[in-house]
């Protein structure tokens, strides 16, 4: 319901009661997110909630060693493949016009 939630303020779905809505940066989706963290985390604190979800999905994403052992795995960029190779960008800037 979080993800959900985040796409609608992204997308800019009206919320309730308006009859139409409009779209919301990242940084202000990402304070409303911290907000809402911050709430539940309270709540938790008292006993009224269990799991502070938005917490939990910030945990999910990879971090620091696992993302560092993703990118060992993809290999090194591979010029002609992932890249142009040099013959190619000479080509590009020679049939630049202007700046």
């Amino acid at each position: 319901m979080i993800r959900d939630y985040e796409g609608a303020l992204l997308r800019g779905d009206p919320v309730p009661g308006a009859s139409e809505g409009f779209p919301r940066s990242k940084a202000l989706t990402g304070k409303v997110l911290v907000s809402l963290g911050s709430i539940l985390g309270d709540a938790q604190e008292r006993g009224k909630v269990t799991r502070n979800v938005v917490r939990e999905l910030r945990r999910r994403r990879k971090q620091g060693k696992e993302r560092q052992a993703e990118r060992r795995q993809k290999g090194r960029l591979k010029v002609g493949v992932d890249i142009p190779t040099r013959e190619e960008i000479k080509t590009f800037i020679a049939a630049l016009e202007g700046r």
